[in-house]
């Protein structure tokens, strides 16, 4: 997954949401938010996208490779 960290475009109690690429956004979870969770985050979408349901595709997630604590 290719692209830069842009504009803030949304905001959650557990993350922010940002542009990404041409088509694409980047979910960045906030300090103290749970990994496990996070991986949830990720994999539920793509289960339903596989599923046929009208979703957009996951096409990339992380565990922590990222600066934690924005």
């Amino acid at each position: 997954m290719r692209g830069s960290l842009g504009e803030k475009i949304g905001e959650g109690a557990f993350s922010d949401v940002h542009a990404w690429a041409p088509g694409q956004v980047v979910k960045l979870f906030k300090a103290g938010f749970p990994r496990r969770v996070s991986w949830w985050e990720t994999r539920m979408p793509r289960a339903v996208f596989a599923a046929g349901q009208p979703l957009r595709a996951v096409e990339g997630g992380s565990s922590g490779d990222f600066d934690q604590g924005r």
